[in-house]
């Protein structure tokens, strides 16, 4: 397929149909495209595989002759299973982004707080309620004291010739 096989309110609807898939909804939880996450979606899914990522899924995602949209709800499970079959790096890219963006909007954390969850945004400012910390000298302290202190003049060069062969990026060169 070219570029041009697929309009951008195709791709827009296209994506929209695959979020709605993964993420449905139920009574307390709103749909996927109610919310929005295709937008975010469809630039993940731009950025790392180019433009015409959107007519390759949807080449992908036919079945008998119909777009991904048209198909029954049982019909686009199958679909998606069988991309995830076919394709699971792809896939597994596409449910994450998909979730992390589903799950960062308003109204989706605002679902999780009625569902009785203590949810913040962020962790910051406001943190996550932990227990207070306190020390008992004798008893907080590690049965096997591991570890040591050693002076920066003590310390001595050590051979990693050994590791060439795991290929791993040069470090700064010494002077």
């Amino acid at each position: 397929m070219s570029d041009s096989d697929l309009s951008p309110t195709e791709a827009a609807d296209l994506v929209a149909a695959v979020c709605d898939a993964l993420l449905p909804g139920d009574g307390l939880f709103p749909r996927a495209s109610v919310v929005g996450i295709q937008a975010v979606v469809a630039s993940r899914l731009r950025e790392r595989y180019g433009g015409v990522i959107f007519e390759n899924l949807a080449e992908d995602l036919a079945f008998e002759g119909c777009g991904f949209a048209a198909l029954s709800e049982e019909q686009q499970v199958a679909t998606l299973q069988r991309l995830e079959a076919d394709k699971p790096e792809f896939f597994g890219y596409l449910l994450s982004a998909a979730y992390l963006a589903y799950y960062a909007t308003p109204p989706v954390i605002e679902a999780i707080r009625l569902d009785g969850h203590i949810y913040n945004d962020a962790p910051l400012p406001l943190g996550y309620e932990l227990p207070k910390f306190s020390f008992t000298p004798g008893v907080d302290l590690p049965l096997e004291p591991r570890g040591s202190f050693k002076w920066t003049f003590m310390m001595e060069r050590i051979d990693i010739s050994s590791l060439a062969e795991l290929d791993l990026p040069a470090g700064r060169e010494r002077a």
